[in-house]
């Protein structure tokens, strides 16, 4: 079984990558279209800007919890005691993105 201290790096590193391929995408997507080679048809148009939301809702949801991550890994505990982070983690990761792409 693997040590405490390696999960809780693994789920660091994890964060970290989620961040970078999210930006990543982003700034696909935004060359993508800035270049114009998306068609110019409702649905393509309404496609990019989805994957556009979805990009940014990914980052904007990283960067809430690498602060949390940061933290569990450095002192080995957690911010906030309790359930609050647990529960933060299980709802944002069904919730938030939906919310965020149903505009």
């Amino acid at each position: 079984m693997a040590s405490s201290k390696a999960i809780i790096n693994t789920i660091l590193a994890l964060r970290i990558f989620t961040l970078l391929f999210c930006a990543a995408s982003l700034a696909l997507i935004i060359l993508t279209m800035l270049r114009g080679s998306i068609k110019s048809e409702f649905c393509g148009i309404k496609s990019y800007r989805y994957v556009l939301g979805a990009a940014a809702g990914g980052i904007l949801y990283s960067l809430i919890q690498l602060p949390f991550a940061m933290y569990h890994a450095v002192k080995e505990k957690r911010l906030i005691r309790g359930k609050f982070l647990p529960m933060f983690d299980f709802y944002g990761d069904k919730l938030f993105p939906q919310n965020l792409l149903n505009y």
